[in-house]
């Protein structure tokens, strides 16, 4: 529960202040049913996971772009990819659609230009984002089968609690 998540987290900071250790407050937050981390919103009470609207604007206007290029640097392809990966994260099956922009990362020749296969993804991923996904997908855990749990996610040396309360 919210409530036992809390006396955890109270007895960290007491914990964590006996032995001197510093903390940055900005990254030590309380427990709540709702988080942002790495750009992912954390609705336990919902169970979902969600893309912010800024974010998920920012990927239909690069994938947008990404329509009408004929040639790519591998630089450009990586940041496409992580962009696509961190959506995966929360797209069922988003992996399955990047198979020809992965194909085309492999390369050795850059810049390379972009085949069918490779718009094809690109266009599924457009339009996916543009006319079927919510922008938040059923969080994916066995976590959430658990009555009342508390769930500590550490992402990136942020680590945060989340409690999942059936009541």
């Amino acid at each position: 529960t919210l409530y036992v998540a809390q006396e955890s987290y109270e007895m960290f900071l007491q914990v964590s202040d006996d032995l001197g250790v510093t903390r940055q407050l900005r990254k030590c937050l309380p427990p709540a049913d709702k988080r942002v981390a790495l750009g992912i919103e954390f609705d336990v009470h919902h169970k979902t996971v969600a893309i912010p609207a800024d974010k998920l604007e920012r990927a239909i206007a690069m994938l947008k772009t990404w329509l009408s290029k004929r040639k790519a640097s591998k630089k450009d392809l990586q940041s496409l990819m992580g962009v696509l990966n961190h959506l995966g994260a929360m797209i069922i099956a988003g992996r399955v659609y990047s198979a020809a922009i992965l194909d085309t990362l492999r390369s050795s020749e850059f810049p390379v230009k972009l085949t069918t296969d490779f718009y094809r993804d690109i266009q599924m991923w457009y339009d996916f984002l543009t006319k079927s996904f919510p922008g938040k997908s059923i969080m994916k855990s066995a976590f959430l089968s658990v009555p009342n749990a508390v769930l500590s996610i550490t992402v990136h040396k942020t680590s945060f609690l989340l409690a999942h309360d059936d009541d």
